[in-house]
């Protein structure tokens, strides 16, 4: 194995005072709140880890161990309103996906991943009163990606290789399906520490990972 090869990149150590958050205390809007709050975690934590987000009972047990471990001193744990009202200045513009195509999710992360914004669903857009541009602006104001008019997934990945392909790194391929919410914080926050993020979309609700004319 080459000496300058790196599985998974370590982050900055964390905060000494780690704002968490559990998940499962959403009621409204359950997933698409996860998906934003877990790409905004992506973006807040890339200095250093600040923001920790539990969404099932294995991160708990990391944050326990975080803390028996020293790394950490205190966990503040917040609401989702208040970890938006902390949080949610580190952004200035959004891109909202389209419900009708899945790969608009993962075309909104990649997106929000380069340009240091946020990713949200249409139902849960209004809230959070950021920029949204509109074409043809630059995509660095943020984007309503219903706008596109796309009709397959492999449109809106052609989209954005076209426009972010030299952004993207090619140390690490990611094949994610659109609806997993898993590993999104992490390859957003490391998208410009050389992360090439390559998502497709998987499962029968989708077309296939990576295929593109």
């Amino acid at each position: 194995m080459p000496r300058n090869l790196t599985i998974l990149p370590k982050s900055r150590p964390p905060a000494r005072s780690l704002a968490a958050m559990r998940l499962e205390e959403l009621t409204s809007h359950n997933w698409d709140m996860r998906l934003t709050l877990t790409c905004l975690e992506g973006i807040v934590n890339r200095s250093h880890p600040r923001l920790y987000l539990v969404q099932d009972r294995y991160d708990e047990l990391w944050l326990d161990w975080l803390r028996e471990r020293g790394d950490i001193d205190r966990v503040e744990w917040l609401e989702v309103d208040h970890v938006f009202e902390r949080f949610l200045p580190e952004v200035r513009q959004m891109f909202v996906t389209d419900p009708g195509i899945p790969a608009s999710i993962n075309a909104a992360t990649m997106l929000a991943a380069v340009a240091g914004g946020l990713v949200a669903m249409p139902d849960t857009a209004a809230q959070y009163d950021l920029a949204i541009g509109a074409l043809p602006d630059s995509w660095n104001t943020g984007l309503d990606l219903r706008t596109m008019n796309w009709k397959k997934n492999v449109e809106a990945y052609r989209w954005v290789y076209q426009r972010l392909w030299d952004r993207l790194s090619r140390q690490a391929v990611a094949i994610l399906d659109p609806y997993a919410i898993g590993l999104r914080d992490y390859l957003s926050s490391r998208v410009q520490n050389s992360h090439l993020m390559d998502f497709g979309s998987a499962g029968r609700r989708a077309e296939p990972a990576g295929i593109l004319p």
